[in-house]
């Protein structure tokens, strides 16, 4: 913090106030994202998520924002994750190859041939 009035050789002070140093609590954040419409930011703080309101006066309590993920499951299938990664990286080489017609290489053909079959 600069102590002093302009044209007085202003000096660095050697005493902080409350208002310069960081709160404690927003020390550990991660990583945040505000919201398409600007409303909302998502914080990743501690290995846990909050969502707190863009336009907030001052920074909330985060433990009201937490989002409770406790609850949440995904059903993965890595065999057919799998499958549709091979299948769109294929796609993106078939439709952005440099050369149209892909050096004459029957790329359908090299696809079913190659590819993971869907019967898994």
């Amino acid at each position: 913090m600069w102590s002093g009035t302009a044209g007085a050789g202003c000096k660095p002070s050697k005493s902080k106030t409350a208002a310069s140093r960081p709160r404690r609590s927003w020390r550990t954040i991660r990583g945040y994202e505000l919201s398409a419409d600007g409303k909302k930011i998502l914080v990743l703080k501690d290995n846990e998520i909050y969502v707190i309101d863009a336009a907030a006066a001052a920074p909330p309590a985060l433990a009201e924002k937490r989002l409770d993920l406790s609850r949440w499951t995904f059903s993965l299938d890595p065999r057919e994750e799998w499958r549709q990664m091979f299948v769109d990286a294929w796609r993106m080489e078939r439709d952005y190859f440099y050369d149209r017609n892909l050096h004459n290489v029957d790329y359908q053909g090299l696809s079913s041939a190659t590819g993971p079959s869907s019967s898994g």
